[in-house]
């Protein structure tokens, strides 16, 4: 939450969904908590996306210095 005291003391007010205050504190204070509490991707998650994009199913290579001088000029 972010009212006007929030606004100019450059911090948000955080609460959980039941309401829960959790104090202010900065937005990149909150993105580290946030980070800390992510859970650990599992390994159906990572079999998943392992084959999910393949870009040269698509005729696309990766971008590299060379490849992408090569289409500069």
């Amino acid at each position: 939450m972010c009212g006007e005291d929030e606004a100019k003391d450059g911090l948000i007010d955080v609460r959980t969904r039941d309401n829960t205050r959790h104090g202010k504190m900065r937005v990149d204070e909150l993105a580290r908590r946030l980070a800390t509490e992510k859970p650990k991707e599992s390994d159906c998650h990572n079999k998943f996306y392992a084959n999910a994009w393949d870009p040269t199913k698509f005729g696309l290579v990766a971008a590299t210095e060379e490849n992408l001088e090569q289409l500069a000029a």
